[in-house]
């Protein structure tokens, strides 16, 4: 695992006692790249239900000196 290089000191007494400071070594799941699958925890699905068409609405016509910078 490589070391939480982030531009920060974190040998800095200071920045320790800041709320804003996060320790890289809390949250080790964050060095992992996003693309490798890992096992799933719980059986949870999210999944957000609609009804009805979807929204839609006619493209405006540009105006004439952007239509021409288009162009």
């Amino acid at each position: 695992m490589e070391e939480c290089n982030n531009g920060i000191n974190p040998e800095s007494s200071q920045l320790n006692s800041t709320p804003s400071f996060i320790d890289c070594s809390e949250f080790p799941s964050l060095d992992e790249p996003v693309s490798i699958p890992r096992q799933l925890k719980n059986d949870v699905k999210h999944s957000v239900l609609t009804r009805g068409s979807t929204v839609f609405s006619k493209p405006r016509q540009l105006t004439p000196d952007k239509l021409k910078a288009a162009k």
